[in-house]
């Protein structure tokens, strides 16, 4: 699924400078809706930015991939989907919710052109507003921006254009900002150089900003999957995983007592830009400090044993994701930032349940976080599932011991996140406890433990398919999300099944029978054209 850079919606509007063709081109395309899924920015001197649609009767096909590169030039692929082409030399910063930011460095580092695509969400203001606004909202990248000629050139959806010019670093800047509303949604554009070479430099960003978009893989089987092999414990034969092929793995069932194992499994790429972990042996057993522990003298940080063999450490019961960000990722793996978290009561009311069935009271609480932080190799997108348990000891109110049952992460160069999200889903579901070995730690009848084991694997299938779920989800997200801030909607034709993208903004979309012209009307009823029928088509998303 290929979305194009930018908005196009049949009021986009001229003024100044436009030829009288283009005037009974863009009248030609308000009348008949004509889809292209385009909207261009062109600009000159004089006025700054327009804004034009391709020409009437071309629509580009959505799953078109065959874009020709001119000599000189080359691709950006963000981590989001985002892919732009670009000239040789420009850098790329994404930023949130799917913007970016390009700029051409001079040889001290310094931006001599640049181009801002920001998403917004939740708006308010009107366009006008925004564009008027820049400075405000981007100050560090406008210092001080002045802008004049602001247009309002489309009502529905909102469009406003206008000439900006600004200083920074000791350049001065001219440039050009339009602002898309449609509802509560809309984007920002912004493109701008130093004056000498604005003449020059105009063409080659519209370029830029014709031809970006977003892409979102077809649902199918896991991507960026390296070649597999199965992986067995090697200290104790308790668990077997697949892993892939070539990379360094580590790990087995660390046993500290005959009461205390811990399994755990580290795989690292070639590059060292992914690594993944189930479990990690590192993770003690921890004793909740209730009131008997405290009145014998075990503070938080101390250790307790029972046996004289295993011991556990006295730290307060902290679930799932909470133990990440208190004591774990910072002891791991450092500072982290730009953390998202979130609960999941569902596994967490199956793992309940589960011991239940053996009469085994327990607390289970489940979540998954990603996060950001800097390793030794650079920055890293990270990803840990955590579940923790908490069993209570029923003859003493308060006190417990609590452990973490499961624990599977990645760390990632931002560009293999994808990849590491796939070798992880797929270690996750096909890691597999040898039924023997853990007959042997249950003392009891094989038949018992493959009770058990069925019941592992059923959560950890559905923790795979959680991870399957997430990243069709996160596709599916970005497709819609992508169709959102450009102001398009999917149609479809109820006699032939095919489906096209149309820009929003009307109730209901007419095809030209035996073409690919469609009309959209706000109010219903068969559109009158001389000479041609037409036939409603089908509103998808």
């Amino acid at each position: 699924m290929l979305t194009s850079g930018l908005a196009c919606n049949e009021t986009a509007g001229f003024s100044g400078g436009t030829s009288e063709k283009t005037e009974r081109d863009m009248g030609s395309m308000r009348q008949f809706c004509i889809i292209t899924g385009l909207m261009a920015f062109i600009s000159t001197i004089s006025v700054g930015l327009l804004f034009a649609q391709l020409p009437p009767g071309y629509v580009e096909s959505p799953g078109s991939t065959a874009i020709r590169l001119e000599p000189g030039w080359t691709v950006y692929r963000g981590q989001s989907g985002l892919v732009v082409f670009h000239p040789v030399g420009w850098q790329f910063s994404e930023r949130d919710t799917g913007g970016f930011l390009a700029y051409r460095p001079s040889l001290q580092g310094n931006a001599t052109a640049l181009i801002l695509v920001q998403p917004f969400k939740d708006i308010r203001q009107t366009a006008a507003s925004i564009t008027q606004g820049l400075g405000h909202f981007f100050p560090d990248l406008f210092p001080g921006v002045r802008t004049g000629s602001v247009r309002r050139v489309s009502s529905t959806p909102e469009v406003s254009v206008a000439r900006i010019d600004y200083s920074a670093a000791g350049s001065l800047f001219r440039g050009s900002s339009m602002f898309y509303r449609q509802g509560a949604h809309g984007a920002l554009y912004v493109m701008a150089s130093n004056p000498e070479s604005w003449h020059q430099d105009a063409p080659v960003m519209e370029q830029m900003l014709r031809r970006f978009f977003y892409s979102a893989p077809e649902p199918g089987p896991i991507l960026n999957l390296p070649e597999m092999e199965m992986w067995r414990d090697p200290l104790e034969g308790a668990f077997t995983c697949p892993v892939p092929k070539g990379w360094k793995v580590e790990g087995g069932m660390r046993r500290f007592s005959p009461t205390d194992y811990r399994p755990e499994l580290s795989v690292t790429s070639r590059d060292d830009r992914i690594q993944i972990r189930i479990g990690d042996a590192w993770i003690p057993l921890m004793k909740h400090p209730g009131q008997m522990m405290q009145n014998t003298g075990f503070h938080e940080g101390s250790w307790y044993s029972l046996d004289g063999l295993s011991r556990q450490l006295v730290m307060k019961y902290l679930p799932a994701t909470e133990f990440l960000t208190t004591f774990y990722l910072p002891h791991r793996t450092g500072r982290i930032s730009n953390a998202r978290s979130r609960q999941l009561p569902e596994l967490s009311r199956m793992e309940m349940d589960l011991y239940g069935t053996a009469g085994i009271s327990v607390r289970a609480d489940t979540g998954e976080m990603h996060f950001d932080v800097q390793s030794k190799h650079g920055m890293r997108k990270g990803y840990a599932f955590i579940q923790t348990l908490y069993f209570p000891i029923l003859e003493t109110t308060g006190d417990g011991w609590w452990m973490v049952g499961r624990l599977y992460g990645y760390l990632a160069d931002p560009s293999m996140e994808r990849t590491a999200e796939a070798v992880l889903s797929h270690m996750v579901g096909g890691y597999r406890t040898d039924p023997q070995w853990q007959a042997m730690q249950l003392r009891t009848t094989v038949n018992v433990s493959e009770i058990w084991q069925a019941e592992q694997n059923r959560i950890n299938e559905m923790i795979h398919s959680r991870f399957k779920e997430r990243t069709l989800s996160q596709d599916r997200r970005a497709e819609k999300y992508t169709r959102t801030i450009r102001g398009e909607v999917i149609i479809e034709d109820p006699y032939t099944k095919e489906r096209f993208e149309v820009p929003a903004g009307s109730n209901y979309y007419w095809r030209v029978e035996g073409t690919r012209d469609f009309i959209g009307t706000h109010a219903h009823g068969p559109h009158q054209m001389p000479d041609y029928w037409v036939h409603e088509m089908t509103v998808i998303e």
